[in-house]
């Protein structure tokens, strides 16, 4: 993680959970919802407007999933607006709580994709700049 990526320093631990913004909206209300009380929320998306990013991390404020989380994991937001403006609309939406937010990691449908595996669980420190996984998510 590089300095610059930091839009909120903190630290928290929780299980990665997430994926592409424009499903994770729409599974809001249904069953299909994750717990994602003090997850690391992972997002990124692909081919959307500003507006629309904008409509659905407040889709997800209004519907008090963000109160809930530990952290914001932000990855590529391939074919969307400017990443500068896609992280200003998610720190306007997110101001208010306390845990950290970072972005440009390296997830979603570009050309960078490390493995980040859902659920397992992970420490966000960003004084220390550092993402780690804390169990391996497959036995040996």
């Amino acid at each position: 993680m590089e300095p610059e990526q930091v839009l909120k320093p903190g630290f928290a631990t929780g299980r990665v959970l997430g994926g592409n913004l424009s499903c994770l909206a729409h599974l809001v209300g249904t069953p299909y919802m994750p717990d994602v009380t003090g997850a690391l929320l992972l997002i990124e998306d692909c081919g959307e407007a500003l507006y629309r990013l904008d409509r659905m991390i407040n889709h997800l404020k209004l519907a008090g999933i963000l109160p809930l989380l530990g952290a914001i994991l932000l990855g590529e937001f391939t074919g969307c607006a400017e990443n500068s403006d896609v992280c200003a609309m998610v720190i306007d939406h997110v101001g208010e709580y306390t845990f950290p937010v970072v972005c440009n990691l390296p997830f979603g449908h570009g050309s960078r994709n490390d493995v980040i595996p859902f659920g397992a669980p992970f420490v966000l420190d960003t004084n220390e700049l550092m993402l780690k996984i804390l169990e391996a998510p497959v036995a040996r």
